[in-house]
């Protein structure tokens, strides 16, 4: 009695299916997940950072600095945000929030660093304090609604 699918002899016995699409079929099950957990993971990214760059206290900020006279005299004109990825957050509390900033900013004869903080009541933007680094130590406050601190004294011992 003879089996059909039995292998003859000098015949190779026929492969499973695993076995025929195995060179396409691990790498495929092993790439396309990380792949689209990548692309899950840096559309998220990027959705944040543009999230954060279109915010309207940003976008203040920016154009404060634009518009700066004295950010104009040492950076040159246009002055533009040179940041890839700001650091900042933006908090909300009800109608209250505040937002915090650090970015980049360039013109054509050098680039400075800008710290920014505002503050919004019922939806209203404020900028409380605007502050520009430049590349060679000149810090420049260009807004500052917060109280200067005096210095403490110097105690001396007895």
């Amino acid at each position: 009695m003879e089996l059909a699918d039995a292998p003859r002899f000098g015949e190779e016995p026929q492969r499973g299916w695993f076995r025929r699409n195995a060179l396409w079929f691990v790498p495929t099950v092993i790439l396309v997940p990380l792949l689209l957990c990548g692309g899950c993971c840096s559309g998220i990214f990027y959705f944040v950072v543009s999230s954060l760059k279109e915010s309207p206290p940003y976008q203040m900020a920016l154009d404060h600095l634009r518009k700066s006279p004295e950010v104009i005299k040492i950076l040159g004109e246009p002055v533009e945000d040179a940041t890839r990825w700001p650091k900042g957050e933006i908090k909300m509390q009800g109608a209250k929030g505040s937002a915090q900033f650090q970015f980049r900013i360039a013109g054509p004869r050098g680039e400075a660093d800008a710290y920014a903080v505002s503050v919004s009541d019922v939806g209203e933007w404020k900028l409380t304090r605007l502050r520009v680094v430049f590349n060679d130590g000149q810090t420049l406050e260009l807004v500052s609604d917060q109280p200067v601190q005096p210095e403490m004294p110097v105690l001396k011992d007895r």
